[in-house]
C-alpha cells in the first residue's frame, strides 16, 4: 500500500523534473528563430565556401579556423567546387540550449557537400553528413563557437 507521502514524493519529483525540463527548452520563438537564422546563415556560407561570409556568424576567437580552412584550399579543391552542379544544402536536425549561460549546440545535417578532409589530397562531395556546431547568444545575435574545422559525424 502506497503512502501519502510516498505519493506527496512522486508528486514533488514529478514538478521538479518537469520544471528542468521547461528551464532547459524554455527560450522564446524569438530567441528560436534568431538561433535557426544565425546557424543556417553560417552553415549555409560554411559549406558553400562563403567562407568570409561564415566567418560573420562566428565569435572572434572561432574566426582562425575560418582562416585555417581557407589557407588549406587547393587548386584541385576549387576546381571541385566548379563543378559541382548544386550548393550544399543545409538542415536543423535537433538545437539544444542553456538558458543560464546562454550557450547551445546545434545538430545539422549537410547534403551535398564538398569536404575538405585531408590536407594534400582533393576535397571530395558526400551526399550526407552531420554536425555539431556549438553556439554561444548575445546582443541579439548567435555565434557559432569552433574549437577547430569542422569535422563530419558520421
Amino acid at each position: 500500500m502506497t503512502s501519502y507521502f510516498d505519493k506527496a514524493k512522486a508528486v514533488v519529483a514529478m514538478a521538479i523534473a518537469a520544471g528542468l525540463q521547461l528551464s532547459c527548452s524554455g527560450i522564446s520563438g524569438d530567441e528560436k528563430e534568431m538561433i535557426e537564422h544565425d546557424v543556417l546563415g553560417f552553415s549555409e556560407a560554411y559549406f558553400n565556401f562563403d567562407l568570409k561570409g561564415a566567418a560573420s556568424y562566428c565569435t572572434d576567437d572561432s574566426r582562425k579556423w575560418i582562416s585555417y580552412v581557407a589557407s588549406n584550399i587547393q587548386e584541385s579543391d576549387i576546381e571541385a567546387m566548379r563543378s559541382k552542379e548544386s550548393d550544399a544544402t543545409v538542415s536543423i536536425v535537433d538545437i539544444s540550449f542553456n538558458n543560464s549561460d546562454s550557450t547551445g549546440t546545434a545538430l545539422i545535417k549537410v547534403n551535398n557537400a564538398l569536404v575538405l578532409d585531408t590536407i594534400g589530397k582533393p576535397g571530395h562531395t558526400v551526399d550526407e553528413a552531420h554536425y555539431r556546431l556549438d553556439f554561444i547568444c548575445k546582443e541579439g545575435k548567435c555565434l557559432i563557437r569552433m574549437a577547430g574545422p569542422l569535422r563530419n559525424e558520421r
